[in-house]
């Protein structure tokens, strides 16, 4: 079953509720995972980032899609977002995990999959190179909207592969509520366990 963090899992999520997480950004109104980022899990989310493991890829996003499109049909959202790859990251590793995870999730739930309103203006660090404090600061600014318009009311689902500590949903959920958002959530393979410096 899929476990949910955030101010609003309890309503939501029922037995499989989490407690609220408060190392997640206020930004983000809830967070659901479809399992915890160690183990065989970890392992198959680090071959996902490349070309060559399309077909593992696709498979996986339908894991992810038919674990979590209850959890996300109840938020009743608008759209899902995929967490934008720079341009020179997806060039070197030819495929983006976010996509593909949130293609799957879209024909799931019969939503619409926004891959291009927000695109990754800056080049940053990967986020696992780096403490908490140093992930926020590596993801301010990062991201850029490219249609505000299409933001204004609507409740918003992003969706990438790991969530840590937050930092880059939280990022992208502050610059989508600035534009208008009326709620925004994480649907995310993985979470790394709390208490985990991953």
């Amino acid at each position: 079953m899929p476990t949910m963090w955030g101010a609003r899992s309890r309503r939501l999520g029922g037995r499989n509720s989490l407690p609220f997480c408060r190392r997640l950004p206020r930004s983000l109104d809830g967070v659901a995972a479809a399992g915890r980022y160690e183990g065989l899990l970890r392992q198959v989310i680090l071959r996902m980032k490349r070309r060559w493991y399309l077909p593992l890829s696709q498979a996986m996003a339908q894991l992810f899609a038919d674990r979590l499109r209850e959890t996300v049909a109840q938020w009743k959202p608008t759209f899902l977002l995929p967490v934008p790859m720079h341009w020179r990251r997806r060039w070197v590793r030819g495929v983006n995990s976010t996509e593909i995870l949130a293609q799957a999730l879209g024909r799931q739930v019969g939503l619409p999959v926004a891959d291009r309103l927000v695109v990754r203006a800056r080049h940053t660090r990967f986020q696992t190179e780096l403490s908490p404090a140093a992930r926020k600061r590596n993801v301010q600014g990062a991201f850029r909207l490219r249609q505000a318009d299409r933001v204004q009311g609507a409740r918003i689902v992003l969706v990438d592969d790991v969530l840590t500590s937050g930092a880059t949903c939280g990022e992208l959920a502050k610059l989508l509520k600035q534009a208008g958002a009326s709620a925004v959530w994480a649907a995310v393979l993985a979470r790394t366990p709390p208490g985990s410096s991953l």
